[in-house]
């Protein structure tokens, strides 16, 4: 795909997929970039609301709907969009939890007509004990 960033310099963004599972879940093996010029690399997003307090305590599909809402605002804040998002990281405390509930994850990058490389991962513990994801991306353009 090629487009121009802001700066009006042509970028190439091209989806590597050696296996078509992984299209289904609006996912990609890895991105190739080519002239990016623009990069915004976000902090793992959790669950909190702009007080920092706890969303969904034990709900993982609240805190997963929430972790990408906080994902919509650093980007949009950033001057970005989940289109323009390259990868995506994915840490979980409940990957069947997670596994569960993955079209939260896969609506919106449909919506947004996404294919990020991902990574999953399930760890024993996030930043606070009541964290169940954090959601942590980097868009380029």
């Amino acid at each position: 795909m090629l487009f121009l960033d802001r700066n009006g310099d042509e970028v190439q963004r091209r989806a590597i997929d050696p296996w078509p599972w992984m299209a289904r879940l609006h996912l990609t093996e890895a991105v190739h970039l080519r002239s990016t010029s623009e990069f915004l690399l976000c902090s793992g997003q959790p669950s909190v609301d702009d007080a920092g307090r706890i969303v969904g305590k034990g709900n993982i599909r609240l805190q997963m709907e929430t972790a990408m809402e906080n994902l919509h605002t650093v980007l949009a804040t950033g001057g970005f969009d989940l289109g323009d998002v390259v990868r995506l990281n994915l840490y979980t405390t409940d990957v069947d939890g997670l596994s569960a509930n993955f079209d939260v994850i896969t609506e919106a990058l449909a919506r947004a007509k996404c294919h990020p490389s991902n990574t999953l991962l399930g760890v024993s513990r996030l930043a606070r004990p009541q964290m169940l994801i954090e959601i942590e991306a980097t868009a380029a353009r």
